[in-house]
């Protein structure tokens, strides 16, 4: 029979020793990844259409950490996400994901769970493009359906993020499960505080950062699409002039489309301009000053060939149209509830124009510290006034302003270089921008 040496068994010892206290330590910290005990996972039932699925190679029963905790494992706050793509031409209101997972280092259930969505940047995740914090409909033991109001999804490649919002002191970890098979890039992991040591304070690579052995999340998709051409979402689309030489134009559609941009073609000149919108219609108008009498052509040109171009034969009174005056308030409501989301700015300042050079229009836009009057106006360099773009009381947050190089006698300037000038209150800026013909 043989005996271990005395310093080889108290090594041995040492290092079982050694690995119990390290497990007892890491029960009380949160660690990257986890199994449980029931290894088969059901496939929740779901009240929205399939938009997109990435279940089908489903590696059950393990899971990897994407989880808000409490305020004494901040460092360890961490989050996965997973790529999808909206096909071309299709719109997606998405109003529920499916998370397929598992609960370890306890039982959870999670009371919360947030749900991002952000453009495609390089293929990581990329501006966050909406966010929401749901409780979720149903949880089988940490397969959990979330439902939301709805978000709007044009075409294009986009990341889903998945975060547990649990206490580790209560109900231990949510690990989202992983698939088997990459679709389109490979999951993403961050760590911002890295309380998990893996360097991944950014976007990385889930199989990098953590060592995954699947490169994708498990997951599902759904919610409404729209997959024809924008054309039979147009509920309305109207112009008229003004006696002050204003000419104005409007589009409603069908759906929320906030965020989105339409393109209406005036007189030759493209205004791209942004739809705002709640859950039943979006809106979105156009106005240029100086348009003068005589005929005027307006049509849409994105969604294009939807509708006929408007003639226009301006002077004298504003031609009725038909609930006109009451979607123009409307749209005055929509644009009040978004300013009220916005963060008020600390100044008043001109963050710029947009092109420049320009032509045939550039945007010019600033931000506003406080309500305040506030003009806008372009001379040319020799300090004469050329055209007049506001001169009204704004509200405080970011504004903009269209300038097609137009005069306030409707001509066309020259080419050269002019400045504009904004007065807020008791500020004035100024800056240069070029036209070329």
């Amino acid at each position: 029979m043989r005996y271990l040496p005395l310093f080889c068994f108290l090594l041995l010892s040492s290092l079982v020793i050694g690995l119990a206290e390290a497990d007892a330590a890491n029960a009380d910290r949160p660690t990257k990844y986890g199994t449980s005990d029931d290894r088969t996972v059901v496939r929740p039932a779901t009240d929205a259409d399939v938009l997109y699925d990435q279940s089908g190679n489903l590696v059950a029963g393990s899971g990897y950490t994407s989880q808000d905790f409490e305020a004494a494992f901040d460092i360890y706050d961490n989050q996965g996400a997973d790529d999808f793509v909206v096909p071309t031409g299709a719109t997606w209101t998405v109003t529920q994901v499916t998370a397929f997972g598992v609960y370890y280092n306890g039982f959870g259930p999670m009371p919360n769970a947030n749900v991002f969505f952000y453009q495609d940047s390089d293929c990581y995740p990329g501006e966050l493009v909406a966010s929401r914090t749901v409780c979720p409909t149903t949880d089988d033991g940490g397969t959990v359906v979330l439902d939301f109001e709805g978000v709007t999804l044009g075409e294009g490649a986009y990341w889903v993020s998945v975060q547990s919002v649990m206490d580790f002191g209560v109900g231990g970890q949510w690990g989202w499960s992983t698939s088997s098979v990459r679709t389109n890039n490979g999951a993403a992991w961050q760590n911002p505080g890295d309380g998990f040591l893996t360097g991944c304070t950014t976007w990385g690579r889930l199989t990098s950062c953590i060592g995954a052995l699947d490169p994708d999340f498990a997951f599902i998709i759904g919610g409404t699409s729209s997959t024809g051409d924008r054309c039979g979402d147009i509920f309305a689309f109207n112009a008229r002039c003004n006696p002050n030489g204003t000419l104005q134009t409007m589009i409603k559609m069908n759906g929320d489309r906030t965020g989105q941009t339409i393109s209406i073609n005036i007189d030759g000149t493209d205004y791209i301009v942004l739809l705002l919108g709640d859950k039943r219609h979006s809106i979105a108008r156009v106005q240029v000053r100086g348009a003068g009498p005589g005929t005027h052509t307006i049509a849409l040109t994105d969604p294009g060939d939807c509708r006929s171009p408007i003639v226009l034969e301006c002077g004298g009174d504003a031609p009725p149209h038909p609930e006109w005056d009451a979607i123009w308030a409307e749209y005055d409501a929509l644009e009040a509830a978004a300013a009220l989301k916005e963060v008020v700015p600390a100044e008043t300042r001109i963050i710029g124009n947009y092109p420049n050079p320009f032509n045939p229009s550039t945007t010019i836009r600033y931000a506003l510290g406080t309500d305040s009057p506030v003009s806008v106006r372009v001379y040319n360099m020799l300090g004469q006034e050329v055209a007049t773009l506001v001169d009204a009381f704004q509200k405080a947050g970011e504004q903009s302003v269209v300038w097609n190089g137009v005069n306030n006698f409707g001509q066309s300037v020259a080419s050269g270089l002019y400045i504009y000038r904004l007065q807020a209150g008791n500020t004035v800026m100024t800056q240069k921008m070029l036209f070329t013909k």
